[in-house]
């Protein structure tokens, strides 16, 4: 790909500045001829740590090639996104703007993940306008979290669409894309887990709506109910640790003489897997028929007023957790 030629020096530093966001970049590789290794090396000292570069023959290439890619592109600013390898959807050509970053920037040629505490301590010598377009990259992501939460303050509740809970396929698995193998997400660990907590109040405000398709998948719409969801009010503390560890669940749903437990799982698109703990899946099993998974998918479009998608598992443990469904399992052998 051609030398990127940005709009403005505004547009390249709120690309910057995203690409520096903790989570966002993947990792930067470095492919250079045997011939030029000692020049890469004198270039980039002390900026790309030990599994780099990787040296080809000599000839086969031109000159030092290197590449950016990223966990995946979600809030990537729009002018950034067209410049992303068509092939890869994640990845970055452009040699020459990747040197400018890290020699300028403090991004490292590297697997690890970037330091971004040191991008932005090199970013405040930008001048004023294009500081604040850094921060408007860098800040993408919590944007989008505040944006959600915004969304889900008032009384009144988007309904989701019900989808029905999708057929397990077998067969021989098609190769897949870097794109569609990647399971990686450019959000934090903590983001992420907000994203969770934001989809456990989305069903909670479905629940205390009473919104009457819900209410049917899980058998409680002719029934007076209490709600007891462990995690209200984790807004409110920056500290907050997650309260359903060890409950098995992440909300009750208690009626006269009975109550159904739920587990939600939440994905900002369309995400096709979700994990369990040991916990969850014993209490799963345990309550049988009483015991749901609540797959909330498509969160973000609440911020542009549209149902997100909802599939409700019945019975989950005897009916969706077979050989055939898990990808893969980590099993704990005593000595």
């Amino acid at each position: 790909m051609s030398k990127i030629e940005w709009p403005s020096q505004e547009d390249m530093c709120e690309a910057i500045g995203y690409l520096a966001c903790p989570g966002v970049v993947n990792k930067i590789e470095a492919t250079v001829p045997a011939d030029r290794v000692e020049k890469f090396k004198e270039k980039y000292k002390g900026m790309y740590s030990d599994e780099y570069p990787y040296i080809v023959k000599k000839g086969t290439k031109y000159g030092d090639q290197l590449r950016l890619y990223l966990n995946d592109n979600d809030g990537c600013p729009s002018f950034l996104r067209e410049q992303l390898d068509a092939t890869y959807g994640v990845r970055l050509n452009d040699t020459s703007f990747i040197s400018f970053i890290i020699r300028s920037f403090g991004f490292r040629i590297t697997n690890s993940p970037q330091e971004s505490s040191i991008i932005i301590e090199k970013a405040k010598f930008l001048s004023e306008k294009e500081y604040k377009a850094f921060l408007k990259g860098y800040n993408k992501h919590n944007e989008f979290m505040d944006s959600l939460s915004e969304s889900l303050t008032s009384d009144s509740v988007i309904a989701p669409v019900l989808v029905e809970c999708p057929e397990v396929k077998t067969g021989k698995k098609k190769k897949a894309t870097r794109r569609e193998d990647s399971n990686n997400s450019s959000f934090t660990k903590e983001q992420l887990q907000s994203i969770g907590w934001l989809g456990e109040k989305y069903i909670y405000m479905l629940l205390m709506n009473r919104n009457k398709e819900l209410l049917e998948r899980i058998a409680a719409d002719k029934k007076p109910y209490n709600v007891v969801w462990f995690n209200e009010g984790f807004e409110t503390d920056d500290n907050w640790k997650d309260k359903s560890v060890g409950e098995g669940c992440d909300l009750i749903v208690e009626m006269e003489n009975d109550r159904i437990m739920i587990e939600v799982k939440t994905s900002k698109k369309d995400g096709k897997l979700f994990t369990m703990t040991h916990n969850e899946m014993v209490t799963m099993q345990e309550m049988g028929d009483r015991y749901y998974i609540l797959k909330v998918n498509w969160i973000e479009r609440l911020l542009h007023n549209q149902s997100p998608e909802l599939i409700v598992y019945t019975n989950p443990f005897d009916t969706i957790f077979k050989p055939a469904q898990i990808k893969e399992a980590t099993f704990y052998v005593r000595s």
